[in-house]
């Protein structure tokens, strides 16, 4: 027998483990839906005289503290799903089979990279672009969210190639497709395009990820009444 292809195949097999279940999708869309809602509500102006209002009751120290409490936000909420998601593995799905580490890296260096180079990539061509249109932050800003969604497939893609995943690779197609749409959106100014972009994605990867999971927990329930 091969070491090396036994190796091989047993890295491939718990990574498919830790992914199949889709909770690790749903963690990521989860987190920007509610990141694009916390950037939606800081550009409201009742959001803007909540904080006016602290000002003037507590202070400016306390409405400091507010605004403090709101930027920090999405790292608290971040931890909390992240909790939840480990408490549903270790309860429930993983109970039986067996629970595996989670990588630290996810993504190899050279995707990540990859991802880098198309995300500056987008940017510069929307940088270039905006000097040949009236309307330039608009353009800059759509196609820095173009980007980001190009950027984000990517890894996801290869992950789902490299594993054998092709839920990965569709949501990362759709991904790059709704993507390239958001230029042609009828968005106005900031912070219209990171909405659209965190509604987007998050919808995706928590769509794709809820029927991994519906599918994860009848297997479970099937090989429990086996």
């Amino acid at each position: 027998m091969d070491n090396g292809s036994s190796l091989e195949g047993l890295i491939r097999s718990t990574k498919q483990y830790e992914f199949k279940d889709g909770l690790r999708e749903i963690q990521i869309g989860l987190y920007l839906l509610a990141l694009t809602g916390l950037i939606w509500l800081g550009f409201q102006p009742e959001w803007l005289r909540f904080v006016l209002r602290i000002k003037q009751t507590g202070g400016i120290d306390t409405s400091w503290l507010a605004v403090l409490l709101f930027l920090f936000s999405p790292i608290a909420l971040l931890a909390l799903i992240h909790l939840l998601i480990r408490y549903l593995r270790r309860r429930f799905l993983w109970a039986e089979t067996g629970e595996v580490q989670p990588a630290r890296r996810v993504v190899p260096f050279a995707d990540s990279l990859a991802a880098v180079l198309i995300f500056f990539t987008a940017v510069a061509v929307g940088i270039l672009l905006a000097g040949r249109d009236d309307q330039q932050v608009e353009v800059v800003w759509r196609w820095i969210w173009l980007g980001a969604g190009l950027g984000t497939a990517w890894p996801l893609y290869a992950f789902g190639r490299r594993y054998d995943l092709a839920r990965l690779k569709w949501e990362a197609i759709i991904g790059s497709v709704y993507s390239a749409l958001l230029i042609r959106f009828p968005f106005s100014t900031f912070p219209g395009p990171a909405l659209g972009f965190g509604i987007g994605w998050g919808l995706l990867l928590c769509i794709g990820g809820g029927l991994a999971l519906l599918q994860a927990w009848r297997q479970k329930d099937a090989g429990s009444h086996a």
